[in-house]
């Protein structure tokens, strides 16, 4: 599901999404979300406009609005079985909780969240500033944090690990052609070397086993887009966090994982 709202967005998708052999994974558009946002603006292009990269979808108008492919993924799915995973802001999110029902089931979002999600894993959120993903939609981050019927694991803007371009290069023997290279290389600057969202998909994927977790916590994002915590041992959120070791372990495994290129 793509919550910036641009056009580069679903092709720079779909570029990476081919390239590792899931081309053909359904693709949600935000609809009249996030357009401000700088993060596409510097790869995106570079990966779009090169010819050597091979695409799936031909038609990026066509893409459904990413709360109807909730919705129906959703419907569809055993209770209880699905895990939502997001990196960037959490506009698409908070508009299924607010969905209504429709040809795909007859439940509110909040209704069909609590009945096919098992969890929610976020990066997202910081209890010293409004953290990106929060910032640029603070109404949207608030009623996810407010109505989620689910347990939430958050990795906060203060759980980073650093992932130099050198290090793509040294670990895995890419050349620039490689597109996650390319796009890291294009946007390694100033501090944007320390790297956020792999660690919420690596702490999914791990199974959580190799991640620092406090909690349980009652959790809200206040008006300025600050989180706020209060230790509640029913809380549906708990927050997840790396120590050194366990960072440079998280580093080696995400390498390994972006060097595989899988065929399905």
């Amino acid at each position: 599901m793509v919550n910036h709202d641009v056009p580069l967005a679903p092709q720079a998708t779909d570029v990476f999404n081919t390239w590792y052999g899931a081309g053909q994974t359904p693709i949600g558009m935000v609809t009249d979300g996030v357009k401000e946002s700088h993060i596409w603006e510097d790869y995106a292009p570079l990966l779009c406009n090169c010819e050597s990269y091979g695409r799936t979808i031909s038609d990026y108008l066509a893409l459904p609005d990413a709360v109807a492919l909730y919705r129906k993924i959703l419907a569809r799915s055993d209770d209880n079985s699905v895990t939502i995973l997001s990196i960037g802001f959490l506009t698409n999110i908070s508009r299924l909780l607010e969905s209504g029902p429709d040809e795909y089931s007859p439940l509110t979002g909040i209704d069909l969240v609590k009945r096919k999600v098992r969890s929610v894993v976020a990066m997202c959120g910081s209890q010293n500033e409004a953290e990106y993903n929060v910032s640029y939609d603070i109404p949207s981050a608030r009623t996810v944090f407010g109505k989620l019927p689910v347990a939430m694991s958050i990795i906060p803007g203060e759980t980073t690990m650093s992932v130099l371009s050198e290090d793509i290069f040294e670990h895995t023997g890419w050349d620039d052609t490689h597109p996650v290279a390319l796009a890291y290389t294009t946007h390694d600057k100033s501090d944007m070397n320390m790297c956020w969202d792999a660690i919420a998909a690596l702490a999914y994927v791990t199974g959580f086993s190799d991640v620092t977790i406090s909690g349980p916590y009652d959790a809200a994002i206040n008006g300025k887009g600050i989180m706020e915590l209060a230790g509640n041992p029913n809380g549906n959120f708990r927050v997840l966090s790396l120590s050194p070791e366990q960072q440079l372990r998280s580093k080696e495994l995400l390498l390994n994982i972006l060097g595989t290129r899988l065929r399905y």
